[in-house]
């Protein structure tokens, strides 16, 4: 939650900085740099999943595993202290502890947050049905529980590349429309699986399919989702919309692993109708985001 709040202000200070630079748009400086982060943080993502299964292999402890990563952790954070300050000129006043924490709540009245948070919640749900019900009832079954690591490392290497291809679409609406047509396919496969009209159970690797759509429409979310709240969300309202972005996927996962046995029949659902809103989510914040925007303008004085 601190490092998505961080992020989020540092993202979008620096593509604000980018933009004046370069002067170019400041909407096509966060697709880019959404995508390059989101490549950069996935391809890590890649690389500490595999050094943690070799070392494994080579006999060294979770115990052990453990104690490498986290202080891996410590050294990237005190490196991050060597990196240059940024601020956006709209930040506002500097906010105590708890100042900061309430500006993820002062958000939560504005319809914008709920309008994009489909993206969000679609990835979190999605997310805990691949580890939880196809991991289980699918991919264990035909390939052995040892390569869900395997599957997952494929998982986050198609969301890297995704995440840099995406960028390279016409808009944010069409790479968030792409996404979420993978999510709402996953949940598709597996509604024919549950009719009879496929069956998964015969899939052998065909069920990397699952997990290459799971990629891409977490390439999405890692990527052209922040660029969107980044642009919706500027100045000093970032680094609060970045931690509701946070909280809406955890929330998803948190209520998936409280309420598993109930919600595990109709999570296949759930995916599919978040998966339909998101686009028309997107737009409708859009629109209102629009909206203000005027509104403000008309309200200026004029020169």
């Amino acid at each position: 939650g601190i490092l998505w709040l961080g992020e989020g202000a540092y993202f979008a200070a620096t593509a604000e900085k980018v933009a004046a630079l370069e002067g170019r748009p400041t909407m096509d400086l966060t697709k880019e740099l959404a995508a390059q982060f989101a490549a950069f943080y996935l391809a890590f993502e890649v690389i500490a999943k595999l050094s943690a299964t070799a070392l494994e292999k080579v006999g060294m402890s979770y115990a052990a595993i453990f104690f490498v990563y986290a202080g891996l952790a410590v050294v990237a954070a005190l490196m991050f202290t060597q990196a240059s300050t940024v601020e956006s000129s709209n930040a506002g006043p500097p906010l105590s502890l708890c100042g900061k924490a309430m500006t993820a709540v002062a958000l939560w009245p504005d319809a914008k947050i709920w309008l994009l948070a489909f993206t969000n919640l679609t990835f979190g749900f999605a997310a805990a049905f691949m580890n939880g019900y196809v991991n289980s009832n699918y991919t264990t079954p035909e390939l052995g529980s040892g390569y869900i690591g395997t599957l997952t490392a494929i998982t986050a290497t198609v969301a890297a590349v995704g995440a840099l291809a995406f960028s390279r679409l016409p808009s944010k609406q069409v790479a968030v429309f792409l996404g979420s047509l993978c999510f709402i396919a996953i949940a598709l496969i597996c509604l024919a699986n549950k009719a009879g009209w496929v069956h998964l159970s015969g899939w052998n690797w065909g069920l990397v399919t699952l997990y290459i759509l799971q990629g891409l429409g977490r390439g999405v979310y890692e990527s052209t989702n922040k660029g969107v709240f980044a642009d919706v969300f500027p100045g000093a309202a970032s680094p609060g919309a970045f931690g509701n972005c946070m909280m809406q996927s955890t929330f998803a996962f948190t209520l998936c692993f409280l309420f598993s046995d109930f919600l595990a029949p109709a999570l296949v659902w759930i995916v599919l109708v978040l998966g339909l809103l998101t686009t028309p989510g997107l737009y409708l914040a859009l629109a209102v985001k629009r909206r203000e925007d005027e509104a403000a303008a008309d309200k200026r004085p004029a020169p």
